[in-house]
């Protein structure tokens, strides 16, 4: 999983890409593996993410297994929808979000 997160962040041209893995409670997520601009804030910390039953896009995409694209996260129509504090935490004017399932 190392070698395809930082192949995504070398060869897509992202600022930042990173693995987030399911809790064994299936709870949370906890960020795993992490590269570019401010990954090293999230990693060792073991940064999480609640998946307690939101109305947010990415519990929505995680839920269904879906790919999600977002070319621009100001963007009204999708902002309200984006999980509680995403601008805050990650400043991120675009995010691509890929469920691996098992």
């Amino acid at each position: 999983m190392r070698i395809t997160v930082e192949t995504l962040y070398r060869g897509g041209s992202f600022q930042r890409v990173m693995l987030f893995i399911k809790d064994p409670a299936g709870t949370k997520l906890i960020c795993r593996i992490g590269f570019g601009v401010g990954s090293d804030h999230f990693v060792p910390e073991r940064f999480s993410l609640s998946l307690s039953p939101a109305r947010d896009v990415f519990f929505g995409c995680l839920s269904r297994n879906a790919d999600l694209l977002i070319n621009d996260t100001s963007c009204e129509k999708i902002s309200c929808h984006l999980p509680d504090g995403y601008h805050k935490l990650f400043g991120a004017q675009s995010a691509l979000l890929l469920p691996i399932c098992a």
